[in-house]
């Protein structure tokens, strides 16, 4: 009986493998259309992010409201937009988009092709997929992609917060002089703390999909998709903010001290308030690539599932 179930579960199983690859493919070509138009933000964020903030600075935020600490945070960030604007110019958004887009597009194929992956497993072993089977789905996806790709967001955080002008290959060198091997996964398991990014994201996704788009619709609405995307991504990028802020942290550190030592060091040093510094430019961010991410994914995919169901066979 059980090697009967087997059988049947890798046949069904590896008959769903073309829609893993469409999977990976959208996501993808998806990443690679949403970074290029949204990655002057991100990269805004990270270098923020990365800032230290003076003695004098945070004493000039100190009031009693905490009004002036709020305000000085906005002007602050417009401050540095433009500051690069003025010292860099345009180019100056664009700084590491190459590794970013190599990053990305890697990134979201893995995901989407491990999320499709364990969606089949776990349907064809347990059955229709419950919201909390969603959230397992989820993290396992998140958390094979962030090992898969940890090492290339470590090289674009070094090459967004870089002062000088260095190749991808030089920062590989140096990151690994610096810390060995073991080094490119350096900060992996608070990193994945941050699949509860994706778990939130994704539950909730697929939770508005089901109530607000019927199954019998092929191609979904755009402006539905849209919607359900960045009320999903809100939630998830407000739970999960300071955690992004502090993998920055250990990204950009070259003291070798542990991720404990450091969340420890930061607050002490700059408050607690610090781990939301960048949080309005990030959500602009994280919201509208988010959002259009998942637009272009299932259009994408929708025309490659189409194309695929109607090939002409000569």
């Amino acid at each position: 009986m059980n090697f009967l179930f087997l059988t049947s579960f890798y046949i069904n199983f590896f008959d769903h493998f073309e829609s893993m690859l469409v999977d990976a493919l959208s996501g993808s070509v998806a990443s690679f259309i949403t970074t290029i138009l949204f990655h002057p933000l991100d990269s805004t964020r990270i270098r923020l992010q990365s800032l230290e903030i003076n003695d004098s600075e945070k004493t000039d935020s100190i009031t009693k409201d905490g009004e002036k600490d709020k305000k000085r945070e906005k002007i602050s960030s417009i401050k540095f937009i433009k500051t690069i604007w003025e010292k860099e110019g345009l180019l100056g958004f664009y700084n590491g988009l190459g590794i970013t887009i190599y990053s990305c597009v890697i990134s979201y194929a893995v995901y989407f092709f491990c999320y499709r992956f364990c969606k089949i497993a776990f349907t064809l072993s347990l059955g229709e997929l419950t919201p909390n089977k969603i959230l397992m789905v989820t993290t396992i996806a998140g958390a094979i992609a962030n090992l898969v790709t940890l090492p290339m967001w470590k090289i674009q955080t070094r090459v967004l917060v870089s002062k000088i002008n260095k190749t991808v290959w030089k920062h590989c060198t140096e990151a690994y002089k610096e810390s060995g091997i073991s080094g490119f996964w350096r900060g992996y398991i608070p990193g994945l703390v941050l699949t509860i990014n994706p778990v939130i994201n994704f539950t909730l996704y697929e939770i508005g999909k089901s109530v607000f788009i019927p199954e019998s619709i092929e191609s979904p609405a755009a402006w539905k998709i849209f919607l359900i995307s960045i009320c999903s991504k809100f939630i998830s990028s407000i739970t999960t903010y300071p955690i992004l802020t502090l993998k920055t942290k250990i990204f950009v550190n070259n003291d070798g001290k542990s991720s404990t030592k450091i969340l420890q060091d930061f607050i002490k040093k700059e408050g607690f308030s610090a781990l939301y510094r960048g949080i309005y430019a990030k959500l602009i961010q994280t919201l509208l690539f988010n959002s259009f991410m998942m637009v272009f994914f299932e259009k994408i995919k929708f025309m490659i599932e189409f194309s695929l169901a109607h090939k002409t066979v000569y």
